[in-house]
């Protein structure tokens, strides 16, 4: 402890440490401007925010396993199919995504809410390529349009 104070001391004292505190100063400042320098514009962080999973829907879910799709849907594929042509009709027809995309969505969220939702919504909106709003208003409108219609199917 004692060596300890010395060694302090002694750094106090050092007439050498306002020149290094002014070059460590000046160091950082020029990094920083190399950092500004270096950093991606606006632009170029929107061009590259496009990168989702590829073709999830299309490709790799119809190559899903009868376990794993009912794994991760909380349903067999054939369940998922009649939901399918039971809700389709309900939907309101829009661009963008199609219906089979936006059930697939909703049914994803809702089977692995073992998470808190605030976390999982963007790598959820990665994996069907949207972005979190529009994940967002996907499972609002299928849950919707759920409660909406379950007196078809509650009796």
């Amino acid at each position: 402890m004692a060596d300890m104070r010395r060694d302090l001391s002694a750094f106090r004292v050092s007439e050498a440490w306002p020149r290094r505190a002014e070059r460590c100063c000046k160091v950082l400042a020029k990094l920083a401007q190399i950092n500004i320098e270096l950093a991606p514009s606006t632009n170029e962080k929107r061009e590259n925010s496009n990168a989702h999973v590829v073709d999830f829907v299309e490709v790799t879910i119809p190559r899903y396993s009868t376990y794993e799709f009912k794994s991760h849907f909380r349903m067999l594929p054939e369940a998922f199919d009649v939901l399918q042509a039971w809700i389709e009709p309900h939907l309101p027809q829009e661009r963008g995504f199609s219906n089979r995309t936006k059930l697939l969505a909703t049914l994803w969220l809702l089977a692995n809410k073992d998470r808190d939702i605030s976390q999982t919504n963007r790598s959820e909106a990665d994996r069907f390529a949207m972005n979190k709003g529009s994940l967002h208003r996907c499972v609002m409108l299928i849950c919707r349009t759920l409660v909406a219609n379950q007196g078809e199917v509650i009796q």
